[in-house]
């Protein structure tokens, strides 16, 4: 993840226990997941960064907007493989 907190920042990449819970189950609660990190980019440019990052490291990635959908595509996956 040291890749990922540089271009994000320390505080924005959760990896304890407990920080990604909020953002792994769909808003209806019916599609759960786990991740390996969540990372917050704060603009359009930070995304790029982060999915280059993980593009070129080999990291699976969710992207996660409002997390509004019906059908769980932003749900990671129950291996906890993804951020």
């Amino acid at each position: 993840m040291p890749a990922l907190k540089a271009i994000v920042g320390d505080a924005n990449v959760l990896t304890a226990a407990a920080d990604p819970a909020p953002f792994v189950p769909d808003w209806r609660d019916r599609y759960h997941g786990r991740a390996r990190a969540v990372v917050r980019p704060r603009d359009s440019g930070e995304v790029a960064a982060v999915v280059r990052c993980c593009a070129d490291n080999g990291i699976a990635s969710v992207p996660q907007g409002g997390n509004t959908g019906l059908c769980g595509g932003a749900t990671p996956h129950e291996s906890g493989d993804e951020v």
